[in-house]
């Protein structure tokens, strides 16, 4: 059986790899699993539904990388990049903004079920 960090982090990885994990609607609403599937294909509104929806009341931004990305050593892979937290920031970068800022929300549930 697996367990739920382990189903967040297959559903992260998935997405940053462009693809979809399957059902995850034993973790999420199935508003929140539509608002998912939905910011893979850069739905930026869905995006930020599914962020209220698993975190509410933590900031967000969503901003450029840079004009080259993944050109330099250790620069930004994807164009757009994720910032969100309360105290801890959690990042991520993709290929669109509602998809760098999903996958940030993800990294967080992902680090926030070692807390538990």
């Amino acid at each position: 059986m697996t367990t739920r960090k382990q189903n967040l982090t297959a559903l992260r990885d998935a997405m940053v790899a462009g693809s979809w994990y399957g059902d995850t609607t034993e973790f999420f609403t199935e508003k929140c699993h539509i608002d998912c599937f939905n910011a893979v294909v850069g739905d930026m509104n869905a995006a930020i539904a599914f962020v209220a929806a698993v975190l509410p009341g933590w900031r967000w931004e969503v901003y450029i990388t840079g004009k080259y990305p993944g050109m330099i050593l250790g620069s930004p892979t994807g164009p757009y990049g994720a910032s969100i937290g309360l105290v801890t920031n959690y990042h991520a970068t993709a290929s669109t903004p509602a998809l760098a800022l999903t996958v940030a929300a993800l990294n967080a549930l992902v680090e926030l079920e070692d807390a538990k």
